[in-house]
């Protein structure tokens, strides 16, 4: 069971879910090779909390637009499951984000995106749905290493383009 599980689940990065919701090709693409394919897709609490903040306090009408849409689409016109942490798992996920930060795998500012990575760890979902370079850019090795020495699953990073190059 947990070998299936590796192959069917993907986190979901804010970026991916704006491009989802501005209708971008690749981020469509993207999102019907999984659901063709059986994949589950899920957001984490930083993921839904940004989207959530965007939607209410952007500067630009434009983003609060496609950030009230992106949470709409979630669950009903999308499938995608919000991943609630507890206490417990949300003060891991903080902590490992900490450990990635301080290592500098990714930049003091990209904090959020840290603890997205953070809370797919925790979570043991194995695949992080990305366009965010600062993510695709991230020392892998560290990053596993790091994981490991945590006893947190290790996610793999990964770009809408390559999956749609790869699997569609």
């Amino acid at each position: 069971m947990a070998s299936r599980q590796l192959t069917t689940r993907w986190a979901l990065d804010t970026n991916f879910l704006f491009h989802l919701a501005e209708g971008r090709e690749t981020a469509s693409a993207a999102w019907e090779i999984a659901r063709e394919r059986g994949i589950r897709l899920y957001v984490t609490d930083g993921v839904f909390y940004e989207l959530l903040g965007l939607s209410e306090t952007a500067h630009l009408e434009s983003i609060r637009k496609v950030a009230t849409t992106a949470l709409t689409a979630l669950r009903v016109r999308w499938g995608i499951e919000p991943v609630a942490l507890s206490d417990l798992e949300h003060s891991i996920a903080v902590a490992f984000a900490e450990i990635c930060l301080e290592r500098r795998l990714l930049p003091p500012e990209e904090r959020n995106d840290a603890v997205i990575l953070a809370e797919a760890a925790v979570r043991e979902i194995p695949f992080l749905i990305t366009s965010d370079s600062h993510l695709l850019d991230i020392d892998r090795e560290m990053l596993a290493v790091l994981s490991q020495a945590q006893d947190l699953s290790v996610v793999s990073i990964l770009n809408p383009k390559s999956i749609v190059r790869s699997l569609g």
